[in-house]
């Protein structure tokens, strides 16, 4: 029998015969034809200045631009890093500028990736917040305010040159910033607010960036030489700040009060330099910029009329003047929220009250003290220190101290001393009380110096004899008894209720606050022989006066000549035989004391 064996299966392997190849290439033509293009079809091309790239397009471009940039591979990798530096530095009024639709895009593509954005990223970075960002809608300014938290989150080092353009901006937005093509106008107060917004966020996110803002105030703050409207708007919006960051209230009002003071001082050196007659001709009472102006025309004649050089430093006068005046009016509005006037000496101030007035004593002390030539800025701290009985104590006591305080310099010293001379001699709120207590507060301290001069007179070479350099405290301090008598004297007359006429309190004043010159005269008529003063303060001034250190030698000499003018018409001294004697008496050391008295004319 025969076996037979399974049938042979075909091959799984085809050969590569002429035929086979031919149908491959049959069936290849059958497919080809089944594509078909429909011309109603409109077909775009996604280049980059297309609003309708996808946003997942775009967080991958982005980040295929930073791992190349990262990369530090072939310049030829960092060609899309460099597009979107020049996406985001482009002006929003050039002809092919990106649209706000697009930036925002890319910007949420960088919020994604912000921890790749470290120091080798920082000329993107700072493109990015350079960019112009204040006119856009509020979508691409959200997600502004989100990329810098997140940035300044993950890379503090960026956290300085953020504030600084927010800072910076404070000095005034342009209008054009908010008048960008394809965007709704935003006004110059919204922009304003815009930026009060982002840092306020910031400082939420980031409270320890206080301490950097702090630092950087004074460094930002407009120059003396700027424009008046650049000193308002900055002072203006450094001063809202204190009502979202109030742990930088005292810093934000050093960097005012510090560069007021600069300016006051440049003013008075200035002044000295020009004619006596400057102020009397009412040339410092126009501003230069309203000028400007209002004489902005188009008359090309205009532009070629040059000043002299003293109608220059006048019109720079008038300026600088211009901004005290108005920075100011600020600070005096900023305050007067605070400190309220308290009629009621026995209702002690508020906390709030106390703690602004806490903080102007310190502006006091670190910012108006050190520059002893301020002829304005003090009148800010004499004016609400009179609003309360408290804050008068509390300001005479620190002066007192500060005039006793060993480890200050002789300038803050007798800086302190004028200042409060001038606190009381002009303060209208200032009472009797006030005066006689500082008035006799200073004489015992001159009587204090002057019995240790005499104790030191043995080491000194020539003994005791006129010397404002040796005993510069102690004439500063006569000179401010001096001051204070001539405007204050009905104060130290003991029985002055007896002799006053009626209507007329015993610091002098009428009863609507005004000295009255016929009450004066009167008095002085009547009862110049029955006038009894204070604390014994005549015959301890006259020990002074015609001691051997012979104050009115070297006291400045308009206040010693008031001085004796009032002294001979109150009874108190005669004191002209003595000043014609000094007349031919020679100092060693040079003139006598300056005006001082912290600008009190």
């Amino acid at each position: 029998m025969t076996t037979l064996g399974p049938s042979p299966s075909p091959s799984l392997k085809r050969s590569l015969d002429d035929s086979s190849i031919g149908d491959a290439q049959e069936q290849e033509a059958s497919k080809r034809l089944r594509v078909t293009f429909n011309e109603n079809i409109d077909v775009q091309i996604l280049d980059d200045q297309d609003d309708s790239k996808p946003l997942e397009y775009i967080r991958e471009e982005v980040k295929r631009a930073l791992d190349a940039h990262l990369t530090r591979g072939n310049e030829n990798d960092r060609t899309n890093y460099n597009q979107i530096i020049e996406l985001f530095n482009a002006q929003a009024t050039q002809e092919d500028a990106p649209s706000t639709n697009k930036l925002s895009k890319y910007l949420q593509a960088l919020v994604l990736h912000v921890g790749s954005l470290g120091r080798e990223s920082s000329k993107l970075v700072h493109t990015v917040t350079d960019t112009q960002w204040l006119g856009r809608d509020e979508t691409f300014v959200g997600l502004f305010q989100q990329f810098l938290a997140l940035l300044l989150s993950a890379h503090g080092g960026y956290t300085g040159s953020v504030f600084k353009m927010i800072i910076g901006n404070f000095k005034g937005v342009p209008g054009a910033a908010g008048q960008l093509p394809n965007n709704p106008p935003i006004s110059k107060a919204q922009m304003n607010a815009r930026l009060h917004a982002t840092l306020r966020y910031l400082l939420s996110v980031l409270p320890s960036a206080s301490s950097i803002l702090s630092g950087m105030l004074a460094r930002i703050y407009p120059a003396s030489e700027d424009s008046k409207k650049t000193h308002i708007n900055f002072a203006q919006q450094v001063i809202k700040m204190t009502e979202y960051a109030p742990e930088l209230r005292s810093e934000i009002l050093t960097a005012i009060v510090d560069r007021l003071v600069k300016m006051d001082v440049e003013v008075q050196v200035e002044m000295d330099r020009v004619d006596d007659d400057i102020e009397e001709s009412g040339i410092l009472d126009e501003d230069p910029e309203e000028e400007d102006e209002s004489n902005d025309s188009d008359d090309d004649d205009m532009s070629t009329i040059s000043l002299t050089e003293d109608e220059e430093r006048y019109k720079t006068l008038r300026s600088s003047v211009a901004k005290i005046d108005c920075i100011m009016d600020m600070l005096f509005t900023y305050y007067d929220t605070q400190i309220k006037f308290d009629d009621a000496d026995n209702l002690a101030p508020s906390p709030d009250a106390w703690d602004a007035m806490e903080n102007l004593l310190s502006l006091f002390d670190f910012a108006i003290l050190p520059k002893h030539r301020s002829r304005h800025t003090q009148f800010l701290v004499f004016h609400f220190a009179q609003r309360s009985s408290h804050f008068m104590d509390w300001f005479e006591g620190a002066c007192a101290s500060l005039t006793r305080d060993r480890n200050r310099t002789a300038l803050a010293r007798t800086s302190a001393v004028d200042y409060l001379a001038s606190f009381v001699a002009r303060g209208r709120r200032v009472d009797a009380q006030h005066v006689v207590s500082v008035f006799d507060l200073l004489l015992t301290q001159c009587d204090e110096m002057r019995d240790l001069h005499f104790r030191n007179a043995a080491h000194v070479v020539g003994g005791i004899r006129p010397d404002k350099t040796r005993y510069g405290l102690y004439y500063a301090c006569v000179q401010a008894l001096l001051y204070i008598f001539c405007f204050r004297w009905r104060a130290l007359v003991a029985n002055t209720e007896e002799l006053m006429p009626e209507g007329v309190d015993a610091a002098g004043a009428a009863a609507d606050g005004e000295p009255r010159a016929s009450d004066l005269s009167e008095l002085l008529e009547t009862h110049a022989d029955d006038l009894r003063w204070a604390h014994r303060c005549q015959p301890r001034m006259a020990e002074h006066v015609y001691g051997p250190l012979n104050p009115l030698k070297v006291c400045n000499s308009g206040i010693v000549k008031q001085f004796a003018h009032v002294g001979r018409a109150t009874r108190f001294l005669y004191v002209y035989p003595l000043l014609e004697n000094n007349k031919k008496i020679r100092l060693h050391q040079g003139g006598g004391l300056g005006a001082g008295l912290a600008g009190a004319d």
